[in-house]
């Protein structure tokens, strides 16, 4: 598991699993404009690790998020476009009823 770090505390980490070709991202905390500067960064530096390339899959974990705004799903969308780009497939783990309705609100 890595972890990637911004002003001393970690917001995301990341773990490869190659027999499966899934890359797992956990981002840590709300999707909001004040905490999405870090998470960009964050899960750019993962997307561009070479250790971690090679995946099918993305697996992003957003459990630990209770609220998503518009940044947040700018975010998400970004996230998708790059998983596109390498003809990989993009799966979302929430287990917020908030957070589940909003990603389905703008599908």
């Amino acid at each position: 598991m890595n972890s990637f770090f911004s002003a001393s505390k970690p917001t995301a980490s990341a773990s490869f699993d190659k027999t499966s070709n899934l890359l797992q991202i956990k981002l840590l905390g709300d999707l909001k404009s004040t905490t999405i500067a870090d998470l960009y960064r964050d899960s750019y530096d993962i997307l561009t690790d070479k250790s971690l390339a090679g995946f099918s899959t993305l697996e992003l974990d957003i459990t630990g998020a209770s609220m998503v705004d518009s940044q947040g799903l700018n975010l998400i969308v970004s996230l998708l476009r790059q998983v596109k780009t390498r003809e990989a497939k993009l799966k979302i783990i929430t287990t917020k009823r908030t957070v589940y309705m909003t990603l389905l609100s703008v599908g």
